[in-house]
């Protein structure tokens, strides 16, 4: 509810909130995944493949649970944002990293930000290092680039609680919140119908 693209539905239907968001989503995602990778000193030409590869690979497949497509594609612009720290510290890619983080964690699927954040904490911990042999600088200040960017996360967090309190308490309300039973937890016992001519 927090997120901005949802507001699409005080000016339009539904169902086409739903298409220009999916639609949004998927540009946007192909274009953080270009800059990134241009970024990363990669041509435009593959750059722009990289992009749209990213978009046919990890999203289109998610168009069905639009939440998913909000939040994967967010994904490219943190490794853009922390890159650009990285290479230059300027304030600007700093909140560029906690605002992505929050717009990620606000778009409604928490899995994913845990996951982007599984391959950003690694991905940001060998760029300072990087970064410290590259310029010569001392593991102190590299240490607390990485500090920094880590606590944009956080702060990224906070921001978000507003979405992220109503899911914890929803899941205090599910089966999630007691221990489950094995047979509940395995569907190998499960038999499949057979095939009938």
């Amino acid at each position: 509810v927090y997120y901005p693209m949802t507001w699409l539905v005080l000016v339009t239907s539904p169902a086409t909130a739903l298409v220009v968001s999916i639609f949004s989503h998927c540009v946007l995602g192909g274009i953080f995944a270009a800059l990134f990778f241009r970024s990363l000193g990669i041509g435009w030409y593959a750059s722009g493949l990289g992009g749209g590869l990213f978009v046919f690979a990890c999203m289109l497949g998610q168009s069905y649970w639009p939440p998913e497509v909000s939040t994967i594609c967010w994904m490219p612009f943190l490794f853009w944002a922390a890159e650009g720290y990285c290479r230059g510290g300027g304030l600007g890619w700093w909140l560029a990293l906690a605002a992505g983080t929050a717009l990620q964690a606000l778009a409604g699927f928490p899995q994913f930000v845990v996951y982007t954040w599984y391959l950003l904490a690694p991905f940001i911990l060998l760029r300072c290092w990087y970064w410290r042999r590259e310029h010569g600088i001392g593991w102190r200040r590299a240490a607390r680039r990485f500090g920094l960017m880590t606590l944009a996360g956080v702060l990224a967090m906070g921001l978000s609680a507003a979405q992220w309190l109503p899911t914890l308490e929803l899941v205090r309300h599910s089966p999630r919140d007691r221990s489950l039973s094995p047979e509940a937890v395995s569907y190998t016992h499960l038999t499949l119908p057979t095939n009938r001519e």
